[in-house]
């Protein structure tokens, strides 16, 4: 999918794939932005006959890669038919035929019905008659220095590592790993017939603030294998981490305890929307993981497995004319979160604003998470990643 031009480099992300062929794949890398304007990630890549550098939004949860193919030419174009082992595979609605032209990616008869997700802008896209069906076997990422507007991100394929950032630091040697969770309701589910969820989830077992446990439902964090509703998944098109009401409350409960007591000495002011708890920034000291706030820790599938997040990514910096705030990156998700209209949703949503300068390793051959917490406490940032001349 193309998103608006208006980008900035932003996000250093690292992709290691490994797809399964009997061909070793290459070792490519490709530049990572976020769009402001839509807090998005975005992905560029070499499209089309000529090759042409297009513009593809980075979605964790997307079931397979797609673009925008109006005004779109190809002499390399291969239909995909309708019932064919790709259309099935998809989840084809229907087929089409409402073609009298010659085939071409906007024109072919035998065609099936989809409808992908566009996080950015409603679309209805009703025909796909060619997508990328490669299956993905590992891939990692991590995200650069917060709030570089300079620093390019970047996506790297056919790489297992090692993870080298200046000062001589691999950071595969600094991940903690935890268990990929499958959910077997996706959004695309019918009643009748389930479908498996694109998502990556993890095990969270409890919240800590400031090392003290945060009294909640544990119910709601288990995936409900009757209805799908429940659990924590990982998102890049969700902004800011969203927790299911009864979560936030007892969590923004627990932080507003923690912020005030002698340790950090901070009061609140008066919040900017979405967030509900924001500090002057004058208020709040500086360190080398952020600002100085209770550290929350997402305790997963063992009490010693805690993906901590610092002030880094627990707070978003408000600037706007006098205002000059630091506001917690968490967000109401409701009480009865829903994807579809009849599939409720997850609980917890790990929004992009926590992944950035945290490295993310998704092995989905062994169905597991490696993940290092901010590298800033490991004295790097991914700023300090050298690019080299391959890209995809």
């Amino acid at each position: 999918m193309s998103p608006t031009d208006r980008t900035v480099p932003l996000l250093i992300i690292f992709f290691y794939l490994s797809f399964i062929s009997s061909q070793a794949a290459l070792p490519l890398q490709t530049p990572i932005q976020k769009d402001h304007s839509t807090s998005q990630y975005v992905i560029t890549a070499y499209l089309r006959t000529p090759l042409k550098l297009t513009k593809l939004l980075l979605d964790l949860g997307a079931t397979y890669t797609w673009v925008n193919c109006d005004d779109y030419t190809s002499s390399t174009y291969r239909h995909v038919p309708c019932n064919s082992s790709v259309a099935n595979l998809l989840g084809a609605y229907a087929c089409l035929d409402l073609c009298d032209g010659a085939p071409s990616p906007n024109c072919g008869n035998n065609s099936f019905i989809l409808f992908p997700d566009n996080p950015i802008k409603p679309v209805d896209y009703k025909k796909v008659n060619g997508v990328n069906t490669a299956i993905i076997d590992s891939f990692a990422l991590s995200s650069t220095t917060q709030g570089s507007k300079s620093q390019p991100g970047v996506a790297h394929f056919g790489s297992r590592g090692p993870y080298n950032f200046l000062p001589g630091i691999d950071l595969s040697k600094s991940l903690l790993y935890t268990p990929l969770i499958s959910n077997p309701f996706g959004k695309d589910s019918d009643p009748d017939k389930p479908r498996a969820s694109p998502d990556y989830y993890i095990g969270l077992s409890s919240i800590k603030v400031n090392g003290k446990m945060v009294a909640l439902n544990k119910s709601l964090l288990a995936i409900d294998g009757e209805t799908g509703s429940g659990g924590t998944k990982i998102s890049t098109v969700v902004p800011y981490t969203k927790l299911q009401s009864s979560i936030y409350k007892t969590f923004i409960t627990a932080f507003l305890k923690e912020a005030a007591s002698s340790a950090f000495n901070l009061t609140t002011t008066k919040p900017v929307k979405p967030f509900r708890v924001c500090y002057p920034a004058s208020a709040v000291k500086s360190t080398q993981t952020g600002p100085a706030v209770p550290i929350i820790g997402l305790v997963l599938d063992r009490q010693e497995v805690v993906w901590k997040i610092f002030g880094s990514n627990s707070m978003v910096r408000i600037t706007k004319n006098s205002v000059d705030l630091w506001c917690l990156g968490f967000v109401d998700g409701g009480v009865n979160p829903m994807v579809s209209s009849w599939i409720r949703g997850p609980s917890v949503v790990i929004g992009g604003h926590q992944l950035e300068d945290n490295m993310l390793q998704f092995d989905l051959q062994s169905k597991k998470l490696g993940f290092s917490s901010s590298i800033l406490s490991r004295g790097t940032n991914c700023a300090n990643f050298k690019f080299s001349t391959k890209h995809v």
